[in-house]
């Protein structure tokens, strides 16, 4: 209908769907807090128990960190983050510090801290309180077993790389944060060492990974890291390898494989490997640079150029497999991968670091 300056009137709508006097609003929040276990006073002083072994253990060990991690395993029907108990285990009490294998957590633990805990294990009520006691399956100090991941001291030196008259070692301690202790687990590490006569270097590891390459020569030096309080994990150095030459089929390069353009601009992708071989003439082209850091007696170029051969002629060399790009690159060959296989010389290994 037309207003009073001849315009429509524009009147309101109201939409009315099937049911509508009928429903009723659902209440947010989800469910009831459900526990996963009956939370009984029985199991409330097995928890209760447990945080006073902890507290004794800890105390000659605070003195000097200031707080020592502890590990909580979970129930395996609580392992979802959403179960995570961070009530619990607060600031309040002792916060988080991170997570291991599925299930498994890291608290950072002080007298006061533990005090806090143990009361709310044998009188918190709260709903929230009740269902995160529920998931927990046992609160246990770090032992030295625990360091080496089940593995006698013996077995990770045998395994570790030779270095002269001792073996190389990496060592990762807990984080519990800047401005929390941190600085302190660090020291006391370093001061374990120091009286070990242990060489340590963090040279390759960046400072906020706490991960350390430390140098043992007895079974004793790695029982000795083994009891220090912020050591998380002692194993043998990791080293990068190639694969040996009997998992490559090598076979001479096929007749009317592409080459370069003349002054051809081309992205370039660094090959870093064992090396790239000098003597092949249809590779040389595609080679923009090279760079070396192993020793003489200790090259073997057979994967890098196994690599760089697949980076210049994949779509050649590969014709039955669909979507590999055929656009041409250029390769920079930088060697840093020493040799690995005994038919072909001395043999070594790149460490971590």
């Amino acid at each position: 209908m037309p207003d009073g300056e001849g315009r429509p009137e524009r009147l309101f709508i109201k939409l009315i769907l099937p049911r509508q006097g009928m429903e009723r609003r659902v209440p947010g929040g989800g469910g009831p807090v459900r526990p996963f276990r009956n939370v009984t006073a029985a199991f409330r002083g097995t928890l209760s128990n447990q945080v006073h072994a902890i507290q004794r253990a800890i105390r000659p060990l605070v003195q000097r960190t200031g707080g020592a991690p502890v590990r909580v395993r979970l129930l395996p029907k609580a392992f979802a983050k959403s179960h995570r108990p961070e009530h619990l285990f607060s600031d309040q009490t002792c916060p988080i510090i991170g997570a291991g294998r599925l299930g498994e957590l890291f608290l950072k633990a002080t007298p006061p801290g533990l005090d806090a805990l143990d009361e709310l294990v044998r009188r918190g009520q709260t709903g929230r309180i009740v269902k995160e006691l529920s998931t927990v399956e046992a609160i246990e100090p770090i032992t030295p077993d625990f360091r080496r991941k089940g593995l006698p001291a013996e077995e990770i030196l045998r395994h570790s790389p030779r270095r002269g008259d001792s073996f190389a070692t990496q060592v990762h301690l807990f984080d519990f944060g800047p401005g929390h202790g941190q600085e302190a687990l660090v020291r006391d590490f370093e001061g374990a060492c120091r009286a070990s006569n242990l060489r340590v270097s963090r040279t390759g590891y960046s400072e906020t990974s706490y991960r350390f390459e430390v140098d043992c020569r007895t079974v004793a030096d790695v029982d000795a890291l083994s009891n220090v309080v912020g050591v998380r994990s002692i194993q043998r150095m990791p080293a990068i390898r190639t694969v040996r030459p009997q998992g490559v089929n090598s076979q001479p390069l096929p007749d009317g494989l592409p080459v370069p353009a003349q002054e051809a601009d081309l992205p370039v992708v660094v090959v870093v490997d064992s090396g790239v071989i000098e003597t092949n003439p249809a590779l040389n082209r595609w080679i923009v640079g090279r760079e070396s850091h192993v020793a003489p007696a200790y090259r073997n170029p057979e994967h890098g150029t196994f690599v760089a051969g697949l980076v210049c002629w994949g779509k050649q060399l590969n014709p039955a497999l669909g979507g590999i790009d055929s656009n041409p690159c250029g390769v920079f060959d930088l060697q840093v991968i020493p040799n690995w296989d005994p038919a072909h010389g001395p043999v070594d290994a790149l460490y971590e670091p």
